[in-house]
């Protein structure tokens, strides 16, 4: 199944899967919310109309490695933040990874103003990285 997701799974000039042979994937039919948005962004390609970002400031002393830690604790106990979409056979599919590593050594505190607003109206691409 791997396999087969890696070759045949995105659309011509789409970024394939990492996946190894051996990584284990759930692979489950989209709920019509999803489809909906998927098709949504299928109409409207580049729209970022449906992004929620949201930017904090910290004040004080920061353990950046104690917060990675929280994020990737949250992440691993929630699919959705692990979920990818794809076309399988012609059917939308979610794509539920096993792990994914949250990383904040290159984090928004070394970004200007201007880059964090761009970065946050940038659109969502389906199938080549997971929600969060």
């Amino acid at each position: 199944m791997t396999q087969y997701l890696s070759d045949n799974s995105l659309p011509a000039g789409e970024e394939k899967l990492n996946l190894s042979e051996e990584t284990e994937v759930f692979v489950f039919p989209a709920s019509f919310a999803q489809q909906r948005l998927w098709f949504l962004n299928q109409l409207a390609p580049g729209n970022p109309f449906y992004n929620v970002s949201t930017a904090l400031r910290l004040t004080g002393s920061l353990n950046l490695r104690c917060l990675e830690q929280t994020f990737n604790e949250i992440v691993q106990r929630h699919e959705t933040l692990r979920t990818t979409f794809t076309l399988l056979e012609g059917e939308l599919v979610q794509i539920i990874a096993p792990f994914l590593t949250v990383s904040f050594a290159n984090s928004a505190a070394n970004r200007s103003a201007a880059t964090r607003n761009r970065c946050s109206a940038m659109p969502f691409r389906f199938s080549r990285r997971a929600v969060i």
